[in-house]
């Protein structure tokens, strides 16, 4: 007897989930990046509550993900989150003190919130 209809679909569905479970989602490198892209995208729309949850998802397999962290600190800062930015900016600086634009976005916060004297002495006791 040859299946018809709802069995042929339910045929097909197990086969999919089937060679769906044994590729996965990849590794977690792939899936944080995948995250991370997809989260600059929508950033790039301007979709920022989009964008939050896929970093924060890239985040969440990746924590020490400096990139991300300086997406996260646009985003807040683009919402007028200035203080979530600043932290988030100054978590990309710990991670990779290499992150000039990092660095130099945390400045503007702070210059903005307390002035070039003080920000300067608080950038060079950091």
């Amino acid at each position: 007897m040859k299946p018809r209809g709802p069995q042929v679909l339910a045929v097909a569905l197990a086969a999919a989930l089937s060679v769906s479970s044994m590729t996965g989602c990849g590794t977690a490198d792939d899936r944080k990046t995948a995250y991370y892209q997809r989260g600059v995208e929508l950033l790039e729309k301007g979709d920022l509550v989009e964008a939050r949850l896929e970093l924060k998802n890239a985040l969440q397999i990746a924590p020490k993900y400096a990139a991300a962290w300086l997406k996260l600190g646009e985003i807040d800062e683009r919402s007028g989150n200035l203080q979530a930015a600043f932290g988030a900016y100054a978590r990309a600086v710990e991670l990779d003190s290499a992150n000039v634009d990092a660095r130099l976005r945390r400045g503007r916060i702070l210059v903005a919130a307390l002035g070039t004297n003080r920000a300067t002495a608080t950038l060079v006791s950091t």
